[in-house]
């Protein structure tokens, strides 16, 4: 994030992607870090959002790697709090008022009181809206719960297939999409497949 800050303020035009693990980061210091970044860089910002499955990761965090379906649930829960803090101000809450001293309009800032199983998160983020409203949100999971993922809170999907045949196969894997989205009743969201070769 540090590296992406220091470009930030030396480009207009490309856009900063970090990727970020659901399972061993606290939703609210997710969300204050891209928002932040995404606030000075004026709208540019991604958030890779993934499960670490690897021991070794976790070992560095003193904790065991949990099976697939419990990671997936978690970063749903993770998700679900990080998007709804982005969300905390609306678009004209920051007034910039320096005449009368208000920074920003108290009524437009929403706390959020979001509790699950793994996460929980009360109060509003101090960081005001961003130029794009809020980060973008990608995902690498091509399993059952990485494209239900996707389908629920992500805006895209991206595979970076080894070989041809991995390629085709990540092709086969994705022709689900319109059925996982029509699964779980998201019909009318727009998920982009990305693929880097």
């Amino acid at each position: 994030m540090l590296a992406l800050m220091a470009v930030a303020g030396e480009t207009k035009h490309i856009g900063l992607f970090a990727t970020l693990s659901t399972t061993f980061n606290y939703p609210y210091n997710l969300a204050r870090q891209f928002k932040a970044l995404d606030v000075i860089s004026h709208g540019r910002v991604g958030w890779n959002a993934v499960t670490t499955s690897e021991p070794l990761a976790a070992a560095n965090f003193g904790a065991r790697v949990a099976d697939r379906k419990e990671r997936y649930d978690m970063a749903q829960e993770s998700i679900q709090i990080v998007q709804a803090l982005w969300g905390s101000w609306e678009s004209d809450a920051w007034t910039l008022d320096v005449a009368k001293g208000k920074f920003a309009d108290m009524d437009k800032i929403q706390p959020i009181n979001l509790q699950g199983r793994y996460y929980r998160s009360r109060g509003h983020l101090p960081i005001p809206p961003s130029d794009q409203g809020q980060p973008v949100i990608f995902q690498a999971g091509g399993g059952g719960e990485g494209l239900e993922l996707a389908g629920r809170y992500v805006s895209g999907v991206y595979a970076n297939p080894f070989d041809i045949e991995s390629d085709v196969n990540t092709d086969k894997r994705f022709d689900k999409v319109p059925f996982v989205l029509a699964e779980i009743q998201m019909t009318s969201r727009c998920l982009q497949v990305l693929c880097f070769p």
